[in-house]
């Protein structure tokens, strides 16, 4: 498989009963070529002509566990807009060197309606930060379901700094109804 994969052989080519590489990898156990397909971007949610995944097909527990984790992550890959990409399995470099920063807050806002859009909601929130005079934050992120996309009822704030994320702490508790606590990241 590796020298197949090598040469960029088509991973999701079908035989003549519509099984691709990783359904017959899957099927007679093969963990490593397994790995080595979905590496290579294998479509691990196609069927065969039989209508069985590569998941249905797996000997043992391990590879489906591998597999359905693969056929997981890519229904959210394809539910989320195009602009935004699944987090990374590994530290980049920039989050290593990130953690020897000095420590940072932000601000978690809860009880927000969930039943309007995020970014609906992101710019109400930058709208309610203006109207209390509070600085611009960095970052404004509403939290949302990774399958329906849809907000999870939370949002979190975060600021230039640690005084102005405290800052809006207190303005927003004294002046909002809005629960908000302060997060310290490290």
């Amino acid at each position: 498989v590796a020298l197949l994969l090598e040469l960029r052989a088509e991973v999701d080519a079908v035989d003549a009963r519509g099984s691709t590489a990783l359904m017959l990898a899957a099927a007679q156990g093969e963990k490593l070529a397994v790995s080595n397909l979905l590496e290579a971007r294998a479509q691990a949610d196609l069927r065969n002509w039989e209508g069985l995944r590569a998941f249905d097909l797996a000997r043992c527990a391990e590879t489906r566990a591998l597999l359905k984790w693969q056929a997981d992550r890519d229904a959210v890959g394809r539910k989320l807009p195009s602009s935004c990409s699944l987090p990374s399995l590994t530290k980049s470099q920039s989050t290593v060197k990130n953690s020897e920063q000095p420590r940072q807050c932000r601000l978690r806002l809860d009880g927000l309606p969930v039943k309007h859009p995020s970014e609906h909601l992101e710019e109400l929130l930058r709208e309610v930060l203006d109207d209390y005079d509070i600085a611009l934050p960095k970052e404004v992120d509403v939290v949302v379901d990774p399958i329906t996309l849809r907000p999870c009822g939370h949002a979190y704030i975060a600021f230039a700094n640690d005084r102005e994320a405290k800052d809006a702490e207190t303005t927003l508790r004294a002046e909002s109804g809005l629960r908000v606590s302060l997060e310290a990241l490290f």
